[in-house]
């Protein structure tokens, strides 16, 4: 049973690991696919292995940490599909591990750009668009390091902490308007 059929669902950062699985999967249920990534012919790799299998895709290249970059993805989103039903915020990564001391200030600022903001960003373009149908589905993916510490990662571990603090929150402000935020926290995938 496909159970997604005609809801379109965005995937921002999509590429590979957790995000292209995910967006595989959900084309299988139905959904109608739109993949984001920086590395966009990864993307274009996928969206040709979802179609070969039957499912709907496209890939719209992001940098989730710049404001422009993610206005203008989900305005080729909005354009192509009229609306957002779901979306899987699957952004960040580590830049190094190092005791806190010596952790530069430029990492530990590109380190809450990749992991923090650029899940806020996303979320404000999604929001615009679901708050404006009345309804919509997000997920955004933190990690165990935004549960615990862990020595030597406390700027990645700060950021998967701010992103379940945002998740909460703007959960809080979209409820009554039919929009479901929620955050996951996986371990090393």
């Amino acid at each position: 049973m496909r159970t997604l059929e005609g809801q379109v669902v965005a995937v921002v950062g999509g590429s590979s690991g957790m995000g292209r699985q995910t967006a595989q999967h959900l084309a299988s249920l139905g959904a109608s696919v739109v993949i984001g990534a920086r590395r966009l012919e990864l993307c274009e790799e996928l969206v040709e292995t979802i179609r070969r299998d039957g499912g709907d895709a496209s890939a719209v290249g992001i940098d989730a940490t710049d404001p422009e970059s993610v206005r203008q993805f989900f305005d080729v989103l909005q354009a192509n599909h009229g609306r957002l039903d779901g979306a899987f915020n699957n952004v960040g990564r580590t830049l190094g591990h190092s005791p806190t001391i010596d952790t530069p200030l430029e990492r530990f600022e590109q380190t809450l750009a990749f992991n923090l903001k650029s899940t806020f960003l996303c979320m404000q373009q999604e929001l615009r668009l679901m708050s404006a149908a009345g309804r919509g589905s997000s997920v955004n993916n933190s990690s165990i390091g935004g549960t615990r510490g862990f020595a030597g990662l406390q700027d990645y571990c700060a950021a998967k902490w701010g992103v379940i603090g945002l998740t909460k929150s703007a959960a809080l402000e979209t409820a009554a308007q039919g929009i479901r935020i929620k955050v996951i926290a996986p371990g090393l995938v």
